[in-house]
């Protein structure tokens, strides 16, 4: 059980520095948490905005694997919640560790009629291709045994924000700067063989599907681009390619952990070849559980921020999201 004392009055001093110096390095950093609204160009079009990226066995069928994307954070209060018909939504699949897709997972959306919008799904691995079509709000089945769903949902996220912006002031009990939020998110389920058996990296980008496309946003790992990335640098990110990633950021990340996380040059240098190229990586021959993957319940902040900020190990005291998720498909806790 944890503490009821502040972690921030049980910190050293170098923490609470160390939290001044983040607040300082920019105002925007953490502005919504997580990823979500972390670049200027997704917050203009909130619906190509990646939250999160999920990737994990089935727990109702061990046989089964279900990868989940997020986007929109607080859907619903600011629009409607129709998918835009005019964009991609891509999973992308790393099967030989060259950080490089060899598989990808498609959604696509059209108009809305008559209150129901059309959603397609086609996808391909080293298991064959594979296709969907559905509307939204319902369980869909994958024409190799899978099953999608595209929607609104409780957003799976959980953080303290308001205490993170108070100068990492957490409290025992947190609050969930998320409970009562939603997001519209695509969940697919497929077998686990599909993209064949060694260890995968996944990850999420959105593009509008135009003439010439243009990519907005980009996420695996969670917190990378929030958490690591400078905010005038974070569109830079959306729009490069994970193995791009080392060549053009881990300098800068090395730099931001030793001059304002107080890591050493060696230990900056391994957390930054850790980190990137940013790929959410999942072996399931292993158990799972950030960082093999991430499952809905994993409490990434806690292990992201312990892994920044040199052992301190802060918490935000939030453990879990507001309400239970599903152990069945579609995983994901219903709207509010």
């Amino acid at each position: 059980m944890r503490s009821s004392t502040s972690t921030t009055s049980g910190a050293s001093k170098r923490w609470r520095a160390l939290a001044a110096a983040m607040l300082l390095f920019g105002a925007a950093m953490l502005a919504q948490a997580a990823d979500h609204r972390d670049a200027g160009l997704v917050t203009l079009i909130p619906k190509l905005d990646i939250n999160d990226v999920y990737a994990f066995r089935s727990p109702d069928n061990e046989d089964n694997l279900v990868l989940i994307v997020t986007v929109n954070p607080f859907a619903g209060e600011n629009g409607s919640t129709n998918f835009p018909r005019n964009m991609f939504y891509d999973l992308f699949v790393d099967v030989d560790a060259d950080a490089r897709r060899e598989a990808r997972v498609r959604t696509t959306f059209q108009r809305p009629r008559n209150g129901q919008q059309r959603v397609n799904v086609r996808g391909s691995g080293a298991g064959g291709k594979f296709t969907g079509s559905g509307n939204t709000g319902a369980a869909n089945p994958l024409s190799n045994g899978g099953v999608f769903q595209a929607g609104v949902f409780d957003d799976p996220f959980f953080f303290d924000q308001a205490a993170f912006n108070n100068s990492f002031n957490f409290q025992d009990p947190g609050t969930d700067s998320f409970a009562g939020f939603n997001v519209q998110a695509i969940v697919i389920e497929i077998p686990a063989d599909l993209f064949g058996e060694d260890e995968l990296g996944f990850w999420a980008a959105t593009r509008q599907r135009r003439d010439r496309p243009r990519r907005l946003d980009r996420m695996a790992a969670p917190l990378i681009n929030a958490f690591f990335i400078a905010p005038d640098r974070r569109n830079a990110f959306n729009k490069g390619q994970p193995h791009q990633d080392r060549a053009k950021f881990r300098g800068a990340m090395v730099a931001m952990l030793t001059g304002q996380w107080g890591h050493s040059t060696q230990s900056a240098r391994a957390i930054a070849n850790q980190l990137l190229p940013d790929l959410l990586r999942l072996d399931l021959n292993q158990p799972g559980g950030y960082p093999n993957g991430r499952r809905l319940e994993d409490d990434v902040l806690d292990t992201q921020m312990n892994l920044a900020s040199n052992g301190n190990q802060p918490t935000d005291f939030v453990d879990a999201n507001d309400v239970p998720f599903l152990a069945e498909f579609p995983y994901l806790a219903p709207a509010h």
